[in-house]
């Protein structure tokens, strides 16, 4: 099994972007898991059936500012695993790929600094938590085992529900103050 789990970021506004930006986020987060696949075939093919986990992220299907190289790296992820799973599949190498949500890390921590709210800011996650990374180590071994073997060139998000939040809903734990549809019929 090869888990493609080497990724970084960078916040930076499009118009401040430099090349050197581009090719470091490019390098390491697609890059690699492309290369390093590519390395690995043969092993891989030798003990079919074997398994390729990449690790994309939420951004590829969901925007933030700031994030426009970080998320073109995770949306070719997504890609990549689609037309990697037809072409390995063939090889006895079965391919998906994970997107998780907000994963709570310690480099996060640091950044974040000791004043950061944990609790009530992972409140408007629905699950009301923020995911660790044993969550999405979970995902991958079942993504690695016979009980998901028909699952293939999927990209499973794990992100607590933070994909399933209309950007202008409001609180989703609140009933909605008007009904919708009421005159229609």
């Amino acid at each position: 099994m090869l888990v493609n789990n080497a990724g970084i970021t960078n916040n930076t506004p499009f118009e401040e972007l430099e090349p050197k930006h581009f090719d470091t986020l490019i390098n390491v987060n697609l890059r690699a898991q492309f290369f390093l696949t590519q390395a690995l075939l043969p092993a891989l093919v030798e003990a079919a059936p074997s398994y390729v986990i990449n690790l994309t992220s939420v951004h590829a299907f969901s925007a933030q500012t700031e994030h426009t190289v970080y998320a073109a790296t995770k949306g070719a992820i997504v890609a990549f695993t689609r037309v990697l799973s037809l072409e390995l599949i063939q090889k006895g190498v079965r391919v998906n790929a994970i997107a998780p949500g907000w994963i709570r890390v310690e480099n996060q921590e640091a950044v974040f600094g000791d004043d950061f709210n944990w609790e009530e800011e992972t409140q408007k996650i629905p699950a009301g938590f923020c995911g660790n990374p044993q969550d999405i180590a979970e995902l991958a071994m079942f993504l690695a085992c016979e009980e998901s073997r028909y699952i293939l060139g999927q990209t499973i998000v794990a992100d607590g529900g933070q994909l399933s939040i209309m950007p202008v809903s409001g609180d989703f734990r609140q009933r909605r103050p008007i009904t919708f549809g009421q005159w229609y019929v």
